[in-house]
């Protein structure tokens, strides 16, 4: 399927990868208003037209219009928000053909509207794709966030429990013994079970969704410190940490209007990208105390980093849990996605270089934090000693938080991921922030750095 985009600036990306996951759509924008008509004239490729009515004249719809309905293509209307354009009501019945989309909207609704636009029948997913979770995940809770389906074959799921319905352990016990070790989840539900389950876990909740904002953004930050604790980090790091963040926060705010409102963003909108950098600095700036290279320059560098390194990835949870392209099931991707989570180093680095606030090395650090020891990495492959040692540093840390953030956390889960960093971290530049690490974690052993 292919979709005209009509507009200035392009689609948001959230919405054109959903649109090409799950309907196979490509987009293609097109800004000279002027060329539309000779564009759509020529070709019958596009079965639907997106026009930006914020943004195209009123001459140039109206032509839009009549061309596209004598030649049979589909449209759409987008508008930025309810009631902001007295157009809309005008528009729906001056062109009634097409049909009328408001912004803020979600994938999904998104994906319903074009759907809808082109007849097609909105209950029917032929491409449904499922995320696995585990046992203990789903018994975390009393009431299922979404349906849980078990599989049954390679293609074949069925659905065990409702959205809404109470999760009997009872139940769930019954397909463990059966030989069910996980069970699944409509992938585009992931986002939305990763949030609400990480509420869950630590205890945590939207600021945003109630009226007491000030006490739920403190309670916010307090779970956050009590699984750095948890996990080993000091009050006087954390407080080390937190004073740095600030000053650093501060300085963008002066300094950085773009960095500044990705920040602000990430925060308000998506609570596992910000505690997921906010834990990454804590551990980051913890090892480099343990191995004695502590100084406000350094911590400063990998708080920047802590702080920056995934926000050119957006609001989408789903890429913000794939850490290693070598070990996920890229074929579950599309190629969009592949390509925004291996570029997304590249761009945040770009972003970051381009700031004279940000110190030398940020960039660095945050172009490298998805390199590995053996190769397997990315974007460049580089091994453990190709790797400048601050770089390790936050590797490791950043690691360390995914696989901690995407499980309960037990002293058991935390044993479990150092054994396997010790065949994975363990040599290069790595050797001394990884021993930096397990003395962190598992403080009753005695580790030489």
């Amino acid at each position: 399927m292919k979709i005209l985009y009509i507009s200035k600036s392009q689609l948001p990306d959230n919405l054109a990868d959903y649109a090409q996951r799950y309907l196979n759509a490509n987009f293609e924008t097109l800004n000279d208003f002027s060329r539309v008509i000779e564009t759509i004239k020529k070709t019958d490729q596009y079965e639907l037209l997106i026009i930006n009515a914020s943004e195209v004249e009123s001459k140039f719809i109206e032509e839009i219009y009549n061309i596209s309905t004598t030649i049979g293509i589909k449209g759409l209307f987008l508008y930025p928000s309810i009631g902001e354009y007295s157009t809309i009501d005008i528009n729906k019945t001056k062109y009634p053909l097409y049909y009328n989309i408001e912004l803020p909207l979600d994938g999904d609704e998104f994906i319903h509207e074009i759907k809808n636009s082109l007849g097609l029948d909105i209950n029917n997913d032929s491409s449904t794709e499922y995320y696995s979770i585990t046992p203990t995940q789903l018994l975390e809770n009393h009431l299922a966030f979404c349906d849980v389906y078990i599989q049954i074959s390679h293609q074949r799921y069925i659905k065990i429990i409702r959205e809404s319905d109470p999760i009997d352990k009872e139940v769930i016990d019954k397909f463990v013994l059966k030989g069910a070790k996980e069970f699944y989840i409509n992938k585009r539900e992931f986002g939305r079970f990763s949030d609400l389950y990480f509420n869950q876990i630590t205890g945590m909740t939207n600021p945003l969704l109630d009226k007491n904002k000030e006490s739920k953004q403190e309670e916010f930050a307090k779970n956050i410190l009590d699984l750095a604790l948890k996990i080993g980090v000091s009050r006087t790091v954390v407080e080390r940490v937190n004073v740095i963040a600030e000053a650093n926060i501060k300085l963008l705010q002066e300094k950085d209007k773009k960095i500044k409102s990705l920040i602000k963003i990430a925060k308000q909108t998506n609570k596992f990208l910000y505690a997921h950098s906010v834990l990454t600095s804590y551990i980051a700036v913890e090892i480099a105390d343990r191995m004695n290279w502590s100084n406000y320059l350094t911590n400063q560098k990998l708080v920047f980093a802590g702080l920056l390194h995934d926000l050119t990835l957006g609001e989408d949870i789903n890429l913000l849990t794939i850490s290693n392209l070598e070990t996920e099931d890229v074929n579950q991707y599309d190629w969009r996605i592949i390509k925004k989570i291996k570029s997304h180093p590249v761009k945040a680095a770009e972003l970051v270089s381009k700031s004279k606030n940000i110190p030398p090395d940020v960039d660095k650090i945050i172009l490298n934090h998805h390199e590995r020891p053996d190769g397997s990495g990315f974007p460049k492959g580089l091994t453990g000693d190709q790797i400048f040692p601050l770089g390790c540093i936050f590797i490791i840390a950043e690691e360390f938080v995914h696989r901690i953030f995407l499980h309960d956390y037990t002293p058991e889960l935390v044993s479990q991921i150092i054994n396997d960093f010790e065949s994975t971290f363990n040599s290069g530049n790595f050797v001394r922030p990884f021993a930096a690490l397990k003395e962190m974690t598992l403080p009753e052993e005695n580790y030489r750095l």
